[in-house]
């Protein structure tokens, strides 16, 4: 994977870029091919591979960090894998955002238990990490951040790229030099829209002044607030896909491997260069002999066919460090030892055809693994960013989440109720001395003020259930959420509150009143004026 920065002045259509990689907007007219791996991919398909981080941190005030995560993880993958795995995922993304220390917190204010900014983007980040897309995208991650907390961000993105091996691509706003040094390739835009350098960050300001005759930035001077100066201020010309030599200075691009059975670094070196400037197909091969090495130094000649134990053995030898039995017997079923026998050719093809590949700045071939727990590693080669859950099950886990948030607000909850019961008080009072006779002639008037009184303190009421939603559902529905499970789960819960408060204000009402009616005819009449305004309310 690679750590991608885009930078350019404000308009120059960065945000809408990334938006159209990611599938999430079609404004206007579009035109153009988006590619991956040398195949035109159309903006479903790479919904199916990318994720998107918006700039705004769309959140649950009421539930903590690792809820957060675990609640995405569960639609990404619960149609897949047991709660056990799925819970490994979120505490590998606790980890790698470095947020284990406040996984408990909720959203609160300072000092209150609630978390700082910074933290708040890397829960973002996370809720779409648990997913685990090949390629994903941020919209100013950075923006609003000091210096420091920014290069955090920038820091533990540099980090997911190592070990889970995903490609990154985020809008940024002129880092600190620091920052700006940790990404692999820089996309810089000029005021027109158009790309002016598209290479290595360190390339950039020797490329402008190599190629378009620009003085250098002055000593001491950020090299990205130049560049952002540079193409804000001066007609630079386009990228024209060659970098001048004197900018060419990243290393040679080489292809390390990682498979997903273990939790240990595992080692294959091949000898020194023998992998560069070759092609996948080529480095597989290296790799392959590497392994075909390790084979023939362990296991004693003439034998065709190892048990676990020997497997143990081997990938010893290739390790830094033994592999756990978990890990052994995994890749053992992989190369059918339980039924057809493990031999070296098993060995070698369910390794090198369980790898990926993945540029880095090595010179050799590294056979490595990255150091997150061992069940999380099947999710290197399983991608989850649009939701493949059943609705059944989709259902399930928004009932979940909607009942773990209404629990959570029960102050508002009681204060909803008491406001009720204030209400029916004050209107049953009002009432309680006066004729309330069915043969009275006023006696519908006033119980239709009792009613107006009801539905206005239901409709209220009503406007919160998805008054604060439609962020989230936006945000979900775009990886496949689906509407119908979102909002039943949503009335489902409401249901409660609602007969709650109808059934409340009834019989406080029908007690302080003291109307000449049977409590069943008051109580079927507020019924239907309840569910008619909560209707009214949760459409608009």
């Amino acid at each position: 994977g690679q750590l991608v920065a885009i930078m350019g002045p404000s308009g120059c259509g960065k945000t809408t870029l990334i938006k159209l990689l990611s599938g999430w907007a079609m404004p206007g007219k579009v035109c153009g091919t988006v590619k991956v791996n040398g195949e035109n991919k159309t903006p479903a398909e790479m919904q199916f591979i990318t994720a998107f981080v918006p700039d705004q941190d769309i959140l649950h005030q009421s539930l903590n960090v690792r809820e957060q995560i675990l609640f995405s993880a569960r639609l990404r993958h619960a149609g897949s894998r047991p709660a056990h795995k799925i819970n490994c995922i979120v505490d590998d993304v606790l980890a790698i955002l470095q947020l284990s220390n406040v996984q408990d917190n909720t959203f609160g204010a300072a000092g209150e238990g609630g978390i700082s900014s910074g933290q708040r983007k890397r829960v973002s980040i996370g809720m779409e990490v648990a997913a685990n897309p090949a390629l994903l995208i941020l919209d100013e991650p950075t923006s609003g951040l000091d210096a420091a907390t920014a290069q955090d961000i920038v820091g533990s993105l540099k980090q997911m790229v190592g070990v889970l091996g995903m490609t990154i691509v985020t809008v940024i706003h002129q880092p600190r030099y620091s920052a700006f040094t940790l990404f692999d390739r820089l996309h810089l835009m000029d005021n027109r829209g158009h790309t002016t350098y598209l290479g290595p960050p360190q390339g950039a300001a020797n490329h402008f002044q190599k190629q378009g005759g620009f003085p250098g930035p002055a000593v001491g001077e950020n090299v990205a607030d130049w560049l952002l100066d540079l193409v804000s201020t001066s007609e630079v010309p386009e990228w024209t896909g060659k970098q001048s030599a004197a900018a060419s200075n990243e290393a040679s691009v080489i292809f390390p491997f990682f498979f997903d059975v273990g939790g240990h670094p595992i080692s294959c070196q091949p000898q020194a260069g023998s992998t560069k400037g070759k092609t996948g197909h080529e480095s597989r091969a290296a790799v392959s002999e590497a392994l075909e090495k390790k084979w023939d130094e362990t296991v004693p000649e003439g034998q065709k066919e190892i048990d676990e134990e020997m497997l143990q053995k081997i990938l010893t030898a290739c390790a830094d460090e033994k592999p756990s039995s978990e890990v052994v017997h995994e890749l053992f079923v992989r190369m059918g030892g339980t039924t057809d026998g493990a031999t070296k050719d098993r060995f070698v093809t369910a390794l090198v055809s369980g790898t990926r590949l993945s540029p880095s700045d090595n010179d050799d071939m590294i056979l490595s693994m990255p150091s997150v727990s061992p069940l999380t590693q099947s999710l290197v080669h399983f991608h989850a960013v649009v939701l493949q859950t059943s609705f059944s099950s989709q259902y399930r886990i928004l009932l979940e989440r909607q009942l773990l948030r209404s629990l959570r607000s029960y102050r508002q909850r009681l204060f909803d109720l008491f406001i009720i019961v204030l209400s029916a008080v004050v209107m049953g009072g009002t009432m309680r001395n006066s004729n309330m006779s069915i043969s009275n002639a006023a006696m519908p008037a006033k119980l239709l003020q009792v009613q107006l009184a009801l539905a206005l303190l239901v409709a209220v009421q009503s406007l919160r259930v998805f008054g604060d939603e439609f962020q989230f559902f936006l945000r979900e529905r775009a990886r496949g959420l689906s509407t119908f499970a979102f909002f039943l789960s949503g009335l489902t819960i409401y249901a409660v509150d609602l007969l709650l408060a109808w059934y409340v204000f009834a019989e406080v009402w029908y007690v302080v009143a003291r109307p000449e009616m049977h409590p069943q005819t008051s109580r079927h009449a507020f019924l239907c004026v309840a569910i008619v305004a909560a209707g009214h309310g949760v459409f608009v």
